[in-house]
């Protein structure tokens, strides 16, 4: 039987309809906790957008990892079905200006894909997210997209239609509280403007895999033309090996590059879908 990931079936309903549910999940205490050791261990120069797992210092990746999985622990037991669990987790921090800009995209493959299984990411921000600090926008039903290889390299199909996506409005603002979690479907679409504020807007995410399937992740080299690697992976591999260093990676396979044919009408189709009259629970 294919495993669902929320305890709740509502729940469960709402993210295979739209890509996306967003739950309260971190105390106010356990967000001041996570702001505070972030900004005592911060390596960045204080510019554009950071990630902790890009990092060179092994060191500071497993901190990372280990805070965020720890501070996640309680919440995840009691929302999450148990045939799942926390793969990495991350900080992503937006600091002020104009290059902290995120456009659209989609994440990165994390198992192989099926109709029945899916992995999933669980964001939270530390403060409240409104259109100046770079809040999340999400292209609701884009997870239905069939793009089964992303990664460093890889090409978006849903980028060469972000200027008309935004001129149309299609794309969903999603104003978190600090401590609100969003959760969504890997291939599911989403974007984030700059934070045009005077501080850091701080996030933590981590990923949600199944425990029965095999993680990986796919990279394609800036010279190759029709091929990718994929490299089988556990929780260490997102912190022992730096990102795109693909002549360090362990042993890998190669896959076909894929180039999805995703058009403006199949993504108004799935958003249309998405936001269609019946189940719209969406929110706890």
């Amino acid at each position: 039987m294919t495993p669902t990931l929320f305890r709740e079936k509502k729940v469960n309903k709402t993210l295979k309809k739209k890509g996306f549910v967003r739950l309260p999940f971190l105390s106010t205490s356990a967000v001041e906790s996570l702001r505070l050791a972030f900004m005592e261990h911060k390596q960045s120069t204080g510019e554009g957008f950071c990630a902790t797992m890009f990092s060179d210092d092994v060191e500071y990746k497993q901190w990372a990892n280990e805070i965020i999985r720890q501070t996640l622990n309680a919440g995840f037991t009691e929302h999450f079905q148990p045939q799942f669990h926390l793969l990495y987790g991350n900080f992503m921090v937006k600091y002020p200006g104009e290059t902290s800009n995120m456009p659209l995209h989609q994440d990165w493959t994390y198992i192989e894909e099926t109709q029945n299984y899916r992995s999933y990411a669980i964001w939270i921000p530390l403060q409240d997210l409104h259109a100046e600090n770079g809040s999340l926008e999400v292209l609701e039903g884009s997870h239905k997209a069939g793009n089964q290889w992303r990664g460093p390299g890889t090409t978006c199909p849903f980028q060469e239609h972000e200027a008309l996506i935004r001129e149309q409005g299609m794309l969903s603002a999603q104003h978190l509280k600090a401590g609100e979690a969003i959760v969504w479907d890997h291939r599911l679409a989403h974007a984030s403007p700059p934070n045009l504020t005077n501080t850091p807007r701080i996030a933590i995410t981590a990923i949600i895999t199944p425990k029965d399937k095999q993680t990986l992740h796919c990279v394609v080299s800036d010279e190759a033309k029709d091929h990718g690697h994929i490299v089988l992976t556990n929780t260490s591999f997102y912190t022992q090996y730096t990102i795109g260093d693909i002549a360090n990676y362990p042993r890998s396979a190669l896959f076909q590059r894929e180039y999805a044919k995703t058009t403006l009408q199949d993504i108004k189709r799935w958003r249309q879908n998405a936001l269609s009259r019946g189940f719209l629970f969406s929110k706890w």
